[in-house]
């Protein structure tokens, strides 16, 4: 699963969940399906929406599996500064740990970043 998530394109589209409650690349569609991620994900989805706000725009979350069933989840900025830590019970992710990051509203793998596709976003506001 790994090389799979590593493999992903930069973002062109992006799917979202039932009500639009979580924009999110192929790549993390992948992760949350084939690597036990999903609900994980639209737990946190409250949570990004507060914390990109401490953030110049980009918001940087680490999945990593806990010892004792559930993921454990981490919030950075940029700099590399802890914005606040979560841990899900209800679902024990299936890798060691994973970097996600947050922006406009979309949730995507490091590699899909897209410089043209994010400027678009911004010059459609």
């Amino acid at each position: 699963a790994s090389f799979k998530l590593a493999s992903f394109p930069p973002i062109q589209s992006v799917n979202q969940t039932p009500s639009t409650v979580l924009y999110f690349s192929d790549g993390v569609e992948y992760l949350g399906w084939e690597c036990k991620a999903m609900r994980t994900l639209l737990h946190i989805k409250p949570i990004l929406e507060i914390l990109v706000d401490d953030t110049e725009g980009v918001l940087h979350i680490t999945l990593e599996k806990c010892d004792t069933g559930g993921t454990n989840i981490f919030f950075e900025n940029s700099d590399g500064v802890a914005l606040g830590e979560d841990v899900y019970e209800k679902e024990t992710f299936l890798l060691d740990s994973i970097k996600l990051m947050y922006m406009f509203g979309t949730l995507f793998l490091p590699n899909e970043y897209s410089y043209q596709w994010f400027f678009k976003k911004v010059l459609d506001r």
